[in-house]
Formats: structure tokens, sequence, C-alpha cells
């Protein structure tokens, strides 16, 4: 992630969405806090009525006009990557 933040344009805002344990694991890093401080990174746990427990789940997350309409709002890109 921090790749991403360093190498995209310095307007680019990003967020970190993922499971209580995966937020409280990518803030462990003390590079990853200051782009927080910052407002270059925020940090959103995915809603526990919302799964991305395998493949299925993951594309019905990402069709939620939820995500888009009240999350995401006005990001014009999104880039997705993940661990799989």
């Amino acid at each position: 992630m921090l790749h991403f933040i360093y190498a995209l344009p310095l307007d680019w805002l990003f967020r970190f969405m993922g499971s209580d344990a995966s937020v409280t694991r990518v803030n462990s890093s003390a590079t990853i806090r200051e782009h927080a401080r910052a407002g270059k990174l925020s940090q959103t746990r995915i809603p526990s009525n919302l799964s991305i427990d395998g493949q299925e789940m993951i594309s019905c997350f990402f069709t939620t006009l939820w995500l888009y309409d009240s999350l995401l709002q006005p990001a014009e890109s999104l880039l997705v990557f993940r661990s799989d």
C-alpha cells in the first residue's frame, strides 16, 4: 500500500477497507499511521452486514451501490489490491 501512496499522484487519497484484524494490522505501521494523521489515508472497517468471504461475496460487495454512493463518494478511481 505504501508503494501506491508514494507512486501515484500526490492529490490521490487512499482508503484501506478491511476487517477489524486487518485494519489493526495495517495500523501497526508507524508510516501508515503518519499518512492517516496527514489525511492521505483513511481506514474503514467493512460493516458486519457485508461479507468478503469468498469470490462471490467479494463481487457482491463491489457491486453494492452503497459502497460508491456513500463510502467512496466523490472518488473518481478505485484501485483494488488483495493478497490472493
